[in-house]
């Protein structure tokens, strides 16, 4: 599916695509405002930079077992998205109550539905590239074990407020 294919296309409710499909291109699916719903993304191995963005209604999303890499901003701007499964036999990620990890709970990949105030979990050690990215969180306290957050991992939070790091941060950039 090529770059922007489905931009703006403001009546897409639901995708479903054949298990042919294997790539889609960045932008594919962004600001499909009535996109409520993804039940097959096809066998894909990336979901692009963008691919989902400001699709302000998308509630669930379905990422296939073959899903090695998702891309900045694949989900930002989605806040309602607060149903995501992950296909069984993916070796990349897991969920937990509407974000997305690296599987081996190290890297908070993304959290399109976070809100109000936030504390990342002490499991993790990085918050990764994007992951809260348009979000409505208005407060977050980093714990002191994360050593990395992602470029742009807080942009876009027009309500955040207040930011507590009690981490000893190697790298903001």
């Amino acid at each position: 599916i090529p770059q922007g294919c489905f931009r703006e296309s403001n009546s897409l409710v639901e995708i479903t695509l054949p298990e042919s499909v294997t790539e889609i291109g960045m932008q594919a699916f962004c600001l499909c405002r009535s996109l409520q719903s993804v039940n097959n993304l096809g066998n894909i191995s990336t979901i692009p930079d963008e691919c989902f963005s400001n699709s302000e209604n998308l509630t669930s999303v379905t990422i296939p077992a073959s899903v090695e890499i998702i891309e900045t901003r694949a989900f930002a701007g989605c806040p309602k998205l607060t149903n995501i499964v992950i296909e069984e036999g993916n070796a990349n990620f897991t969920v937990n109550e509407g974000a997305i990890y690296s599987t081996d709970g190290e890297t908070l990949v993304a959290y399109p539905s976070a809100s109000g105030d936030i504390t990342i979990d002490s499991s993790i050690n990085t918050i990764g590239a994007t992951a809260f990215y348009g979000s409505r969180i208005t407060s977050v306290t980093i714990p002191a074990n994360i050593t990395n957050i992602g470029w742009e991992a807080f942009g876009r939070c027009d309500y955040l407020e207040t930011v507590d790091i009690q981490a000893n941060i190697e790298t903001i950039p």
